[in-house]
């Protein structure tokens, strides 16, 4: 008797998973990078978008370099970091300086072409503003986080008791349910789901609040920077742009 078929997966997957790349290169090697990274870019091209939490340890330093997280530092994922009002709360919106950001430090993590015009003018941005960079980074390399939310101050019930959470895995959840909202919009219109983002979210720049304030191991400065990606999305402007005329190209998938 022929197998039951299995249900799809759901396309939008919001994970908390990770550890320093140079871990996974260790303790793994570099073949099981590259095969991740193959199951990723098949992924997308489903039509399923992943978004990985950046981390919470600002950027890790082993032998000299910074190193970001694996698999949020994989290209061919979504990265979400963190921003923050503050100790006290009382603001500014600044990236949380726990957000784990910089450029990966993985031979087979290039810097894709989606993420060049952004890294190129944070580069310029962060030498005339003076920006706090530490030493050695390559930015030839892919550039982590790609974008922003809330990191601080979530209030859920444990155990039938109110309590605080925090961290890129608060924010990432956070950032899926804005893209489930986008495929719910798509789907209801006849069109495919978002796919992997990456593409989609460079190409629309102008669907973020920059976050201009706060620093990890890098300062932010105007536009992308590894504190807050491409800063904290605006929805109503996302949804108009994922829904903008059938003929473009969304996620890596034709809209």
């Amino acid at each position: 008797r022929e197998p039951p078929t299995p249900p799809p997966p759901p396309v939008v997957q919001s994970v908390s998973v990770g550890t320093t790349e140079y871990e996974y290169l260790t303790e793994m090697g570099e073949k099981h990078v590259v095969r991740m990274n193959a199951e990723f870019a098949k992924a997308g091209v489903r039509g399923i978008s992943l978004l990985f939490a950046s981390g919470d340890r600002a950027s890790q330093v082993y032998e000299g370099k910074y190193w970001v997280n694996f698999p949020s530092g994989s290209p061919r994922v979504t990265a979400v970091g963190g921003v923050w009002l503050g100790e006290l709360g009382g603001g500014p919106l600044t990236a949380d300086p726990d957000t784990t950001g910089g450029f990966s430090n993985t031979p087979v993590h290039a810097r894709m072409p989606y993420q060049d015009d952004a890294v190129t003018r944070y580069l310029a941005e962060a030498s005339e503003e003076g920006a706090v960079q530490p030493k050695g980074f390559n930015a030839s390399n892919r550039g982590v986080p790609d974008l922003a939310s809330a990191s601080d101050a979530y209030i859920i019930i444990k155990r039938g008791e109110e309590t605080f959470v925090g961290g890129t895995s608060a924010a990432c959840p956070v950032v899926a349910g804005m893209i489930s909202l986008l495929n719910d919009a798509r789907s209801a219109a006849g069109r495919p789901m978002m796919g992997f983002l990456n593409p989609f979210l460079y190409a629309n720049q102008q669907c973020f609040r920059d976050i201009v304030g706060g620093k990890n191991a890098y300062g932010a400065v105007k536009g992308w920077d590894p504190a807050s990606g491409l800063g904290v999305p605006v929805f109503d402007c996302l949804l108009k742009a994922a829904m903008a005329p059938v003929g473009g190209v969304v996620g890596g998938v034709v809209a």
